[in-house]
């Protein structure tokens, strides 16, 4: 289990298609630089976000946390969340 510190978040990429509206698929290279995750776990510090919120960030901002047993999850500071996804 990681439990992240301060006010770093635990998240989980979001799998997107990166596909306009037209219906054309488009590479990574070419794609939005952002990131949407879906947070794990929060920080003691961390007061704006919960487990279970959908958030953008920055593409640069996560590091990938190598002890997960999920291999997909990522540490993001707080600061570098871009935004809330509400639906």
């Amino acid at each position: 289990m990681i439990k992240p510190l301060g006010s770093r978040l635990l998240v989980v990429p979001v799998k997107e298609d990166h596909k306009t509206t037209g219906g054309i698929m488009v590479g990574e290279e070419v794609a939005p630089q952002s990131l949407k995750a879906e947070v794990v776990a929060v920080g003691p510090e961390v007061k704006d976000f919960k487990a279970g919120d959908v958030i953008l960030v920055s593409q640069f901002a996560p590091t990938q946390a190598k002890e997960s047993p999920v291999d997909k999850t990522l540490i993001v500071p707080a600061e570098d969340v871009l935004a809330v996804i509400v639906s």
